[in-house]
């Protein structure tokens, strides 16, 4: 159908343009129609090119960090100074919203500040399909495990105030004032915005709940990460999903359950960029580097032993009568050949004659042997005696007969102390009243050694028990307390500790485990007079150090996430690197990048229909330009340049194909505007494991499209309309409006389709959320679920949108007719 008039006005430009007579001839309805539609897909790629830059610098600008000394932990740790749920109303809604709420400056400020149609229909429109279609999709997105929202309060908050914003319009355009918004009115709508933020805010600090602040690392620079939380975490990702992952699974890990979460941005720009034939996953303007393991790490190769000789104990002790004792030596590594090696007892306090038999030789290993023993033997005498020590050394290694440095004596002494049997003795801690052991990946069990001295007779009991330093029992170890019993002649006994992984990186932890109440039958037991704790009491402090192993897988780990963080950027360094990715397919992604696809045929297709847009972007400063601010200010004013043309080329279509503004925009520019949201909520919905982003979002979005999408513009129509007073084009242009209003000069928004359609989407978006609330308590989550029902919702919101677009398009075309 083609309109009456032989002119149409349309768009935010206020353009003329002629569509009837000579030109109805020759650009037929058909032909006008396919142009059009071709204009405004062309032109949403355009504007969701230039929102990707505009994103960018967003993202730079929200993730500007700094240091602060927190309370809760003791110290200056690096956190946002944006914080994420008042970056994703403000700047981050801003970024995904700028078309349409431009749309609404734009209609009111070029249109000599009277209100258009199409920005405040193209806000409803696209809420009706954030909310409506977004969520069919992510709710059937993903598997058969629920996925729900975690922060219930903050999306109690936006889902609240995404429903108050559409009653409130409805109450302003149609009961209030009908069709007029007052200044009030408008200054209300648009303050209602800082409140939701303010209220959001207070509900992420947990204000209205007990909820505990949900404290990420916000940065994986070396300069800005506690290298000890990121040992800890390396630790609690190992406990849950096993000791065996390698440096890059479990940076994975971390970046995904501990690191700063993906934002509204970059999923926008990915989702985006797939569109678009451009990379989603490499930051231009660096150079991306193979880690390599930390300075330090040996080449085992370089070091390989090919046998190795041991005593299988450097230290025993042994009662004096236990006549003939076996000093074992063992073999490992290559046993194929035949191995000697020299052995001799060395005297020491404990003679040669007087106290053991002196022995010397060869130990000779045939192929495949592992194992032999020196044999000693002890002289016991009938007097007592304090502890005697000898030793026994191992030299002159030959393999095959002949020495061969690839074969080593790893250790070539073993000391043995000798034992008076005459009396119950002394004991103490083996190593000492200081013991260093080292911290593991997972709970491991420290054997802390005990030693009889100065006799071995009859049966010895002795209490032990753990007490706190720096160390605290049930986190950095296991309390124990109990009593350890020595047999008769037996010298040496264990306690058994367990040590806590905590993550240790340069730290260490203190403990002390203490000896008390010693007894023996026969009487006359008692522990070390020299130890510390003295006579009553022995005490060994313990000392947890971190493991230079671990230190440097954390260091591996630490430099594997900063090249991931380099690579999940959204922006850009250089005007070089801008223009090279604007020109290339994929944005001239390395091929030899680990994340690198081969672009495909539709990749090449996008990329020929995007490159000029991509090419009049890469104009736009860099984002590192000015912490990102220059690039938000020149991106916005071109979105706006587009956002003009998308309007125009909506009025022209509808104009053409005989409908209303209001229906071209709940349809056809809410679709263009918010299929880059869909795909990005699609992604969190996918990738998250709650709902927060991708249903969360959604609520947020729809709020502030109106209170700052409208509340903005209006305010300035309806404040520009109260200085500028009564005007004779006025009352020609609303002739039906100043029946109601004969004063005249007053800021018109039309209620009718307007309202309608907004009473229709806030039925169905009622309905909306009570299927996902439904869903959380039958499912278990607002996401995904058995097939069944997760289907059945999906179609039931579609439902609902196919419903508002159909009695929204009915109403307008009752009340307006077919043309615009």
């Amino acid at each position: 159908m083609v309109c009456e008039p032989k002119i149409c006005q349309v768009g935010g430009g206020g353009y003329v343009l002629p569509l009837g007579g000579d030109a109805e001839q020759e650009w037929p309805n058909g032909l006008r129609i396919v142009l059009y539609m071709l204009g405004l897909f062309w032109s949403f790629m355009g504007v969701a090119t230039v929102s990707d830059v505009f994103m960018g610098a967003i993202e730079k600008v929200t993730s500007v960090r700094k240091r602060v000394f927190s309370k809760k932990k003791g110290k200056h740790v690096t956190v946002k100074v944006w914080n994420d749920t008042v970056a994703n109303l403000t700047l981050m809604a801003l970024g995904s919203s700028a078309p349409e709420i431009l749309l609404n400056v734009i209609e009111v400020c070029l249109g000599d500040f009277y209100a258009g149609e199409l920005g405040p229909s193209t806000i409803v429109g696209s809420a009706a399909f954030n909310l409506l279609v977004i969520s069919a999709v992510c709710v059937i997105a993903i598997g058969d495990v629920p996925k729900q929202i975690d922060d219930m309060t903050v999306f109690g908050i936006t889902c609240s105030f995404s429903i108050l914003a559409y009653i409130w319009l409805f109450v302003i355009v149609s009961i209030t004032s009908p069709n007029v918004i007052e200044v009030w009115e408008a200054l209300v709508t648009f303050f209602l915005f800082p409140l939701l933020v303010a209220l959001a805010y207070m509900a992420d600090r947990g204000y209205f709940s007990k909820r505990e602040t949900n404290e990420r690392i916000v940065s994986f620079d070396p300069e800005d990460i506690d290298k000890e939380e990121l040992a800890a975490m390396q630790i609690a990702v190992i406990k849950k999903h096993g000791p065996e992952l390698t440096a890059e699974e479990i940076s994975l890990h971390i970046e995904r359950e501990f690191g700063p979460p993906i934002s509204r941005a970059q999923r926008r720009v990915e989702a985006t960029k797939a569109m678009s034939g451009g990379s989603s996953k490499h930051r231009e303007g660096t150079n991306d580097k193979t880690v390599t393991p930390a300075e330090g790490c040996e080449d085992e190769a370089a070091n390989k032993i090919l046998s190795k000789i041991v005593f299988e104990k450097t230290y025993t002790s042994v009662p004096e009568n236990i006549g003939t004792m076996q000093i074992k030596v063992m073999r490992t590594g290559d046993l194929s050949t035949v191995a000697t090696v020299a052995y001799k007892t060395v005297e020491g306090t404990a003679k040669a004659t007087e106290d053991y038999t002196h022995v010397e030789g060869d130990l000779v290993f045939a192929a495949n042997e592992a194992e032999k023993s020196v044999d000693v033997t002890l002289v016991d005498d009938e007097g007592f005696e304090f502890d005697e020590e000898f030793t026994i050394e191992l030299s002159n290694l030959r393999i095959g007969g002949s020495p061969n440095e690839a074969h080593i004596i790893e250790t070539a002494t073993a000391t043995v102390r000798i034992i008076d049997d005459d009396d119950p003795g002394q004991l103490g801690f083996e190593n000492g009243d200081e013991l260093e052991v080292m911290e593991d990946i997972s709970e491991k069990v420290e054997l802390i050694k005990l030693r009889r001295t100065c006799g071995v007779r009859g049966i010895l009991k002795v209490a032990y028990r753990t007490e706190n330093d720096s160390a605290i029992a049930g986190k950095d170890f296991v309390a124990a307390e109990g009593e350890v019993e020595l047999a008769d002649g037996q010298c040496e006994q264990s306690i058994e500790i367990k040590i806590c992984p905590q993550g240790r990186y340069e730290s260490n932890d203190k403990f002390r485990l203490i000896l008390s109440s010693v007894s023996s039958v026969p009487e006359g037991a008692r522990l070390d007079p020299n130890g510390d704790g003295g006579p009553n009491e022995n005490i060994c402090t313990i000392t947890i150090k971190s493991d230079s192993a671990s230190n440097k897988k954390t260091d591996n780990v630490l430099a594997l996430l900063g090249k991931m963080s380099e690579k999940n950027s959204i922006g850009t360094a250089n005007y070089a690197d801008q223009f090279k990715a604007a020109i290339k397919v994929n944005g001239g992604m390395d091929p030899e990048d680990e994340d690198y696809a081969p672009p495909t045929k539709m990749d090449y297709v996008m990329h020929v229909i995007s490159v000029p847009w991509k090419l009049l972007f890469a104009l736009i400063p860099p984002t590192d330009y000015c912490n990102g601010w220059l690039c938000f200010n020149v991106a916005l004013a071109f979105i706006g340049i587009v956002t003009m043309f998308i309007g125009d080329l909506a009025g022209l279509l509808g104009c053409t194909l005989g409908i209303p503004n209001s229906i071209t925009a709940i349809t056809f520019v809410a679709l263009g505007t918010s299929l880059p949201d869909t795909f990005a909520s699609m992604a969190a919905a996918e990738q998250d494991s709650n709902a927060d982003a991708s249903i969360g979002n959604v609520t947020g979005s729809n709020s502030v499209n109106v209170f700052l999408g409208l509340g903005m513009p209006w305010s300035i129509g309806a404040i520009a309309w109260a200085v500028k007073g009564k005007d004779p084009e006025w009352f020609i242009k609303y002739p039906d409006v100043a029946l109601d209003y004969p004063e005249g000069g007053l800021f018109v928004v039309k209620g009718g389709a307007l309202g309608f359609s907004v009473g229709i989407f806030t039925a169905c978006a009622c309905t909306c959320v009570a299927i996902l609330m439904l869903r959380r308590k039958l499912v278990g989550g607002e996401l995904g679920g058995p097939k069944g029902p997760k289907i059945a919702s999906a179609v039931a919101m579609i439902g609902l949108w196919l419903t508002y677009i159909a009695i929204s398009s009915w109403k307008a075309l009752e009340m307006k007719g077919p043309c615009a």
